[in-house]
């Protein structure tokens, strides 16, 4: 039997710094704005679809798969994916103060919004939809396996909305 002492070495702070000024300064970004007539009817900010891209030489690049920012006031906040059954706190704190979730003309609007922020592959089209129970307004946006995800929208009695979520499993197809 063999014991192996294997210790991690730290990275000398300078160094640590130096590595990662050389790789910011090698990351591009190519942005595009998302249909800001669409989503200003609901949400605060510009939005934009960024291909994000690190090159070192120009024979060696990868590129990443989009990713969504808003710009609003100064800030710029990365949107998150639907990959997992989460909350949205960042989309909820740009929703326009003034727009309120409750009538179909609204959630018409919020869909729309939807659609561009997150767009549905084709072969999900079938499915995408909304509806209304209780306080909370379902967007099914395609299927995971078996079931159909949506966001999940909670509003209070004035249509004020209170919460948003991603639920991947939210009812069998």
């Amino acid at each position: 039997m063999f014991f192996v002492n294997l210790s991690a070495q730290n990275v000398d702070p300078a160094n640590q710094e130096r590595i990662e000024s050389f790789v910011r300064s090698h990351v591009y970004a190519q942005p595009e704005t998302i249909d800001k007539d669409v989503t200003d009817k609901v949400f605060s900010g510009t939005f934009y679809n960024a291909k994000v891209k690190i090159s070192y030489l120009p024979t060696e690049s990868q590129s990443f798969t989009d990713t969504g920012f808003n710009v609003h006031n100064d800030s710029v906040t990365k949107l998150k994916s639907c990959c997992s059954n989460q909350e949205f706190p960042t989309l909820l704190s740009l929703v326009k103060r003034d727009f309120l979730l409750k009538d179909e003309n609204a959630a018409k609007q919020f869909e729309a919004a939807l659609d561009v922020l997150y767009p549905v592959d084709e072969e999900d089209l079938q499915y995408v939809k909304h509806l209304q129970e209780g306080s909370q307004w379902i967007f099914i946006r395609g299927t995971f396996f078996d079931n159909l995800q949506a966001f999940v929208v909670t509003t209070d009695t004035d249509g004020t909305v209170t919460k948003i979520s991603h639920n991947l499993e939210y009812a069998k197809k």
